[in-house]
């Protein structure tokens, strides 16, 4: 996005001090653009997400943590028969061919929490926190990069706003100067001191002054104020 026309937007569209005051000075300029300007949201959003990286790569040095839990229900002979044994609640009278052969439906919940801890791994986790750590310096860096190319971009465009207005301020000294000077040669026109000719060759001087602040003024449409 253009310095320019962003900074004029950023001036129409905020609320509070930047709107209500009738200019900006170049330090509220540069204010605005470090704290709105889509560009620099990006990269502090890059350095964010490489932050992240940075946790997510050391989060291979910690330990894991992990629980599982299953329940099995079933009449199955061998299924009935180890779940009991397993249990210890197998009886003597869990021999009998019938219980064996057509046993009721035991159930069985088993519940297991384990804890990993990475020893050696070759180095991977170290490398890549080291990598995600590079990262984020680089994300960093070109953040800083980002905000200098829009305050530079904010000063080249004020300045701009400036001279422009200084051009309109010229401009209309010279249409004020070539009206008295228009006044002048009709008041000596009209004593008979000088010609029609002297006339025409004033008004013209006049109609050039006019278009040079037309052009001046046509500069800064759509810039916001400064001072």
């Amino acid at each position: 996005m253009a310095i320019g026309v962003w900074l004029a937007s950023v001036w129409v569209l905020a609320p509070g001090t930047a709107r209500a005051q009738a200019s900006l000075t170049l330090e509220e300029a540069a204010r605005l653009a470090l704290t709105t300007h889509p560009a620099i949201d990006a990269a502090g959003a890059d350095v964010g997400a490489a932050t992240a990286g940075v946790r997510v790569a050391q989060a291979g040095l910690l330990p894991r943590l992990a629980w599982s839990g299953g329940y099995t229900r079933s009449n199955n002979p061998v299924f009935a028969f180890g779940t009991l044994l397993t249990q210890q609640r197998f009886t003597e009278a869990d021999f009998a061919v019938d219980r064996l052969n057509h046993p009721a439906a035991a159930q069985n919940f088993q519940s297991v929490l384990s804890v990993e801890q990475t020893v050696f791994d070759a180095n991977r986790t170290t490398h890549a926190v080291r990598a995600a750590r590079v990262q984020e310096e680089m994300s960093a860096e070109e953040r800083r990069a980002r905000e200098l190319d829009v305050l530079m971009g904010v000063a080249t465009a004020y300045f701009g706003v400036a001279l422009a207005a200084e051009r309109v301020r010229v401009a209309e000294l010279g249409v004020t100067s070539a009206d008295a000077d228009a006044r002048r040669a009709q008041a000596r026109l009209d004593s008979g001191m000088t010609t029609k000719a002297d006339l025409l060759a004033v008004q013209v001087h006049r109609a050039s002054a006019v278009a040079d602040g037309g052009r001046a003024g046509g500069g800064r449409r759509g810039r916001c104020p400064i001072r």
